[in-house]
């Protein structure tokens, strides 16, 4: 009997955590909306502005260049 007994508390324990449980509250910084482009690779910039700066550098030398003149 006392094995039983046992065995119920331990059950009505782990499923009354298991109710309670939530990935959001588990996964840490689960609500939260940062920018984190500069923890990946150690780059501070995201690919838009990445992006940005090759579009105009690249307009820069096409109309130092001619590029595009008839």
């Amino acid at each position: 009997m006392k094995k039983v007994m046992m065995l119920f508390v331990v059950c009505l324990f782990l499923g009354f955590n298991a109710l309670n449980a939530s990935a959001d509250v588990l996964v840490t910084g689960g609500y939260s909306q940062q920018n984190n482009a500069n923890q990946v690779m150690s780059v501070g910039k995201t690919q838009m502005q990445i992006g940005a700066t090759d579009r105009a550098h690249a307009n820069y030398i096409n109309a130092r260049s001619g590029a595009g003149r008839s």
